[in-house]
């Protein structure tokens, strides 16, 4: 195995020290994000994993970088302690029981002078069966990089160019000056976006839920088909048509807003492909608030995130995020992380390659999302295997909204049981 090159010293993105810098309201917000894999076998001794966990590290550079408070730049420690940082932990029972505990692990504290990353194993399910836990802290990874961690530990050897971590649409056309037009229009609305969850008798709190939904890739998959769009989409539109749905329970609402979507985009090359931190830019989208017809639903949420399907977009979206100013960055980071109510968050990731640990199959993967202060809903969604399996994180200042998983999962099902038109 080859080792990748050091870190030691290099700058730290601007959003990435945002990040870092952000406190936490309480352990439930903390910016912890991760990925339960199930894996069918038995259990192995908790020295297997960490020597396994070891053999790799000279491949995975944020595994062995952190920021300390204030710092611009990136330490690297070379050895870190395997007997903290890889735990065990009961987890018996069925998912409901999966759920709490990976909820009560998401508020772990990190030390300071350390890597921001813990990985558990959880035991305990079934006699043949168990799960293994990964959590990291947001600036030391997003979705990519996490993929990039999951596949070098549990996968098999993968050039960077075919990596799920990486985005694989980068042209040599160069952007056009509509294209960076629309890139500085999202970029405004980043910081514009705030407070749009103004309902009634809700209040932001510090406590959050964590429920997990589960549904087939082809039952996004037809649905996306029918009205010339991506699974992407479909989730997405069956998230704001639960939200919409959800907001017909609440009473006194004035005249609605459009709901405000935080989507990050991929912009993660193969060359970055195992660096610690983050390759992503955040972009709003806006989508009606009130119920529509399904098919109406779905065609507008395809017109809203058309833009981020452009390549030339992701390339322009890329050049901004290379340049942008601490802060706008901090800014940035605080409409979708600070005191005031900021947007939904709605992430999609693919997992392209099988994993396995010793022989052991992994069967399901399930993502981990964080929901920080002032964020009402944050939902994150894995692709792998033919499933596409959904983590809602929701503040239990919202009524009802704790719910929200089934009926994301009710409005899939029944799009898919009613054929629809486009």
């Amino acid at each position: 195995m080859v080792a990748i090159r050091s870190v030691r010293g290099a700058s730290a993105a601007a959003v990435d020290r945002a990040f870092r810098a952000l406190l936490p309201r309480s352990p439930d917000t903390q910016m912890l994000v991760g990925a339960v894999l199930h894996v069918d076998g038995e259990p192995p001794e908790l020295s297997e994993l960490r020597d396994h966990i070891a053999a790799r590290l000279p491949v995975l550079p944020a595994l062995t970088s952190y920021l300390p408070p204030g710092a611009t730049r990136w330490t690297v420690s070379c050895y870190p302690d395997l007997a903290v940082h890889v735990a065990e932990r009961a987890a018996p029972g069925e998912q409901e029981n999966l759920e709490s505990v990976v909820a009560e692990l998401t508020r772990t504290e990190l030390p300071d002078e350390a890597p921001h990353w813990r990985l558990w194993l959880l035991h305990g399910r079934t006699p043949r069966q168990y799960a293994l836990l990964y959590l990291a802290h947001h600036y030391l990874q997003d979705a990519g990089g996490m993929l990039h961690t999951l596949e070098s530990l549990f996968g098999p050897e993968i050039p960077a160019e075919t990596s799920s971590a990486v985005y694989h649409g980068y042209t040599r056309h160069r952007p056009t000056a509509a294209d960076y037009g629309r890139c500085l229009r999202m970029s405004v609305r980043n910081v514009r976006q705030a407070r749009k969850w103004n309902v009634p008798h809700c209040r932001t709190t510090p406590d959050r839920t964590l429920h997990w939904s589960r549904v087939p890739t082809d039952a996004l998959g037809s649905i996306a088909a029918t009205f010339d769009g991506t699974r992407n989409d479909v989730y997405i539109a069956a998230i704001a048509h639960s939200l919409a749905h959800w907001l017909d329970t609440m009473s006194d609402i004035p005249a609605r807003r459009d709901l405000a979507f935080a989507v990050p985009a991929n912009i993660r090359r193969p060359a970055e492909v195992d660096l610690p931190g983050n390759r992503t830019a955040l972009t709003h989208i806006r989508l009606p608030a009130t119920s529509l017809d399904p098919a109406q639903r779905i065609a507008g949420t395809i017109h809203a995130t058309m833009p981020l399907k452009s390549p030339c977009v992701r390339t322009a979206l890329r050049a901004g995020v290379d340049h942008v100013p601490m802060w706008l960055a901090r800014a940035t980071v605080n409409t979708i992380a600070g005191r005031r109510r900021g947007p939904v968050g709605a992430s999609h990731i693919t997992l392209r390659h099988r994993l396995a640990f010793r022989g052991s199959p992994v069967t399901a993967v399930y993502p981990v999302m964080c929901a920080p202060a002032g964020t009402p809903l944050a939902v994150l969604s894995f692709t792998y295997e033919g499933y596409a399996t959904v983590c809602f994180r929701a503040d239990k200042g919202f009524p009802g909204l704790d719910r929200i998983h089934h009926m994301w999962q009710d409005t899939i099902r029944t799009w898919n049981a009613s054929p629809l038109r486009s």
